[in-house]
């Protein structure tokens, strides 16, 4: 399955600890450099 998605949804599992939910639910996840950056200006 793919899942396109934006940064906020990873900003929300991040703050709540449970971003590894994503790899579980998904396996594979792929993010997008643009969103990767903002992620990670956060």
């Amino acid at each position: 399955m793919i899942v396109v998605s934006n940064s906020g949804p990873l900003i929300a599992l991040a703050k709540i600890g449970k971003l590894k939910v994503l790899k579980e639910l998904f396996g594979e996840i792929i993010i997008p450099k643009a969103i990767w950056y903002v992620f990670l200006r956060i």
